[in-house]
């Protein structure tokens, strides 16, 4: 990048960044969990749970790209403070306990609220890093993320087990108030944004991303990664009550996943050293592919674990991987714009995923879906291994990134 940020400033903005991140993952996570279980209190079936689940993804797939725009035109922090703002504003009627449609609506708010925090946090680790210290930050990024998912679900499966759903739904915005003082102290690079990124070519600069070698692989690999996420957040609660867990229990499995994933991530830098991306990422699939076929076959808290931990161990390696391909790929004007491309990579499938196993479900029942998952995880390591030679010069520290100017992209978007 053409601004290399001095380390006795990087640290203190990168902390601000992860701070930030590890607070709104705790809101979100302590009601996220308990939301199939929700919608299913008030008469949902299993098959219009993952219907409804997948529609709060809509909003931020269809305004996903315009929220990275906004990053790179007006900066971190003003969309960052925003977006707290309207994640709060989205949070707080759902204290009114609404019917599961109301509930999709909230949440699809709440979900584009995160996408501006998202973004706003992700382009900030890219900003305040370097090429070299970039997959150690986004480890660490990952490693705050974590720490927000593992005490959210616990908490939320306390809160709803003994008090009701109102006070997960209270903590959550409570939590979400203390995200907009966090935005406070979030501090934008001092380089100049020669705002060549805008709304109406906001579209066009995300297909000059998509064209960049090897960058349609890595998206692939977030859509799978998320999509078989997404799947397991909708119907995993759902299974493990079938099976007479408590919602204390489904919360505890989904915690022991992030702690996991939160002590590999602070590795990742190391590992993408010793053995390389394309490898992780393939050993990241198999792992996962292992977690999600188990899960039918095993009885008992201490055996869900288990499954519980690969795959955590899969999703902390393959998030920080794929942001650090990303955003060693493209010029510091287009940041936040392609960093939103891979996160609406990830809510199209987070939106497709429950949907399309929907009806597997009515069919043939909750085991179904684990089943799914695994054989696409497994086909996902096969499309990595075919595509090494593209991804291992993904993002490669001395590759060439001409910086985007107002005329390409104007010309880009008439193409598109």
């Amino acid at each position: 990048m053409s601004w290399t940020p001095p380390p006795t400033e990087a640290r203190p903005m990168l902390l601000r960044s992860f701070i930030l991140v590890c607070t709104y993952n705790l809101s979100f996570n302590i009601a996220g969990p308990i939301l199939p279980l929700y919608m299913a209190s008030k008469g949902a079936s299993p098959w219009l749970v993952g219907i409804l689940l997948s529609a709060t993804g809509i909003l931020p797939l269809l305004f996903g790209i315009h929220v990275g725009a906004l990053v790179d035109r007006y900066g971190i922090t003003r969309v960052a403070r925003t977006s707290s703002v309207l994640y709060l504003a989205s949070a707080l009627p759902l204290l009114t306990l609404p019917d599961p449609w109301i509930a999709t609506l909230l949440f699809g708010l709440i979900h584009l609220a995160q996408q501006g925090l998202t973004v706003g946090t992700q382009a900030s680790v890219a900003e305040w890093s370097t090429p070299a210290t970039r997959a150690g930050a986004y480890g660490q990024y990952g490693f705050w993320v974590a720490a927000g998912n593992i005490a959210g679900p616990l908490i939320g499966g306390v809160l709803a087990d003994h008090f009701g759903f109102i006070a997960a739904f209270g903590g959550m915005s409570a939590t979400a108030a203390a995200a907009i003082a966090m935005t406070l102290h979030l501090c934008d690079p001092p380089r100049p944004r020669d705002g060549a990124i805008t709304l109406s070519t906001a579209h066009s600069a995300a297909l000059r991303v998509m064209r960049i070698h090897g960058l349609t692989t890595v998206l692939g690999i977030a859509f799978v990664a998320i999509g078989t996420q997404s799947l397991l957040q909708t119907y995993y609660p759902l299974f493990l009550e079938e099976r007479g867990f408590t919602k204390s229990s489904i919360g505890t499995l989904f915690a022991i996943a992030h702690v996991a994933s939160m002590v590999i991530r602070p590795l990742v830098g190391v590992f993408v050293d010793r053995f390389g991306s394309v490898r992780i990422l393939m050993a990241a699939t198999i792992i996962g592919s292992l977690g999600f076929g188990v899960i039918p076959c095993l009885d008992g808290l201490a055996a869900q674990a288990f499954a519980s931990c690969l795959m955590g161990i899969s999703t902390g390696f393959t998030q920080p991987i794929t942001m650090t391909l990303i955003a060693g790929a493209v010029p510091p004007d287009m940041l936040g714009v392609a960093l939103a491309v891979r996160l609406v990579a990830q809510r199209l499938s987070q939106v497709v995923g429950p949907i399309a196993f929907s009806a597997a479900v009515a069919r043939y029942g909750l085991g179904a879906v684990f089943y799914g998952a695994a054989i696409i995880l497994s086909l996902a390591t096969a499309v990595i291994g075919r595509a090494s030679p593209k991804l291992s010069q993904v993002g490669r520290p001395d590759a060439t990134r001409p910086a985007s100017s107002p005329a390409e992209l104007e010309g880009a978007r008439k193409t598109w």
